[in-house]
């Protein structure tokens, strides 16, 4: 009984959300963020910025570049300076989002981290 007492304990709480939103998107620039496929959602109170990066995943046959987008405590790289996922070599730029923001993105209907997580999954070593 005791391992999920800790678990119980360890359980994340609900998390609480702000007045204030930011367009949200993972995916291909050329496809799935172009300006009408962009959402806008509340962000949560720790993590109170809007955050944009390109993302480019290179190795051997694999050339796929992600526009991420959504909420984060900082603006700054996710990846840190991490160049590297195992074999794949990985480049992000930080983006500017007033043209985002400025192009109108409409509420989600699911949440973008939800995608990038399963990106990071296939990608992992």
């Amino acid at each position: 009984m005791a391992p999920f007492t800790k678990l119980k304990e360890n359980a994340s709480k609900p998390t609480a959300f702000s007045s204030h939103s930011c367009p949200t998107c993972v995916g291909e620039h050329s496809k799935d963020c172009l300006p009408n496929f962009v959402t806008t959602d509340s962000c949560p109170y720790d993590a109170p910025k809007c955050y944009s990066s390109t993302l480019r995943f290179q190795a051997g046959y694999l050339n796929t570049t992600f526009l991420l987008m959504g909420c984060a405590r900082d603006h700054h790289k996710i990846l840190a300076h991490a160049h590297h996922i195992g074999y794949i070599r990985v480049t992000e730029i930080l983006n500017i989002l007033e043209r985002a923001q400025i192009a109108g993105a409409k509420p989600s209907k699911c949440a973008a981290w939800g995608i990038l997580s399963g990106l990071l999954l296939a990608f992992r070593n």
